[in-house]
């Protein structure tokens, strides 16, 4: 992110980066980033907030226009969900399972990791053109209000492993395995 913003020197006033998250659980990459960002004259426009609990989190999702989170790999992505939820469209990577909550040109945009280059295209697109701003935005809201919720979810698990149970296990052996006819 920080290169992608170097690439964007020349119009540094239209960006602001807030980072959240850890600056103690890798103290010499936190070390690092400050340098670079020092390096780089970014100190202007890039700050180091380190966790944010609900409140102040919010308020910072409120303030922004595009959640950015170009990592190497992610899990889930429950971090884009949470982003779309205040209307933000997200830029993530090709690397993980942001794409499973990302869908490219609609929410957002998928990047290769460590693409610079294309971040600061993306970035500066989206500044330029506030229209395909608002669409993503509106697109990425859409998008968080049809994800099930966690209740949700527990609930269709559940009712799949009862339906599963009744229907396709016959009774269970003293092993406590399920132990089908049918097995080939």
């Amino acid at each position: 992110m920080i290169d992608a913003l170097a690439v964007e020197r020349d119009n540094i006033s239209l960006y602001r980066l807030d980072v959240i998250g850890s600056l103690t659980t890798e103290p010499a990459y936190a070390k690092a980033m400050r340098e670079k960002i020092a390096a780089s004259n970014l100190a202007s426009c890039i700050f180091l907030h380190g966790p944010l609990n609900e409140e102040p989190l919010q308020q910072k999702l409120k303030q922004a226009h595009v959640l950015v989170v170009p990592s190497s790999y992610e899990g889930f992505g429950i971090v884009y969900l949470e982003g779309m939820g205040f209307g933000l469209p997200a830029i993530g990577t090709t690397a993980g399972a942001a794409g499973e909550i990302i869908e490219d040109g609609k929410t957002g945009y998928l990047i290769a990791p460590n693409d610079s280059a294309t971040l600061a295209a993306r970035l500066a697109g989206l500044s330029a053109d506030r229209g395909l701003l608002t669409r993503l935005s509106l697109n990425a809201l859409q998008r968080y209000r049809v994800q099930p919720t966690w209740e949700q979810t527990a609930k269709n698990i559940r009712e799949f492993l009862l339906h599963a149970i009744t229907n396709h296990c016959p009774p269970v052996r003293a092993s406590g395995r399920c132990e089908r006819s049918d097995r080939v």
